[in-house]
């Protein structure tokens, strides 16, 4: 619903983020593993991040949870992973990426 500065995003954007919620509970559900995984340290306080990458239902989807200190993980974000290569950027929806 918020960028990072608390300025509230775009409705299209919050839109797609609503209708991708039911791919990322698969994909938290599903996965074993991560893809990706990230910290940073802010005002004496670590974050650390997680990121859950798959195609579900033909569209490449991207789930993030985060964890605050020695706090319990939680769902952080839902975002449609986009693909960059040499004929542009792309999403699963564009190609059949689960053959790939």
């Amino acid at each position: 619903m918020y960028k990072g500065n608390r300025s509230e995003r775009d409705i299209s954007r919050i839109q797609t983020n609503v209708l991708l919620l039911p791919r990322a509970i698969k994909i938290l559900r599903l996965m074993p593993f991560f893809q990706e995984e990230s910290f940073y340290e802010k005002n004496g306080e670590i974050f650390k991040f997680w990121a859950f990458e798959a195609v579900v239902d033909g569209r490449r989807v991207k789930a993030i949870v985060r964890q605050k200190g020695q706090g319990k993980k939680h769902f952080w974000s839902v975002i449609p992973a986009w693909r960059k290569d040499r004929f542009g950027i792309l999403n699963a929806k564009d190609r059949n990426l689960e053959k790939e």
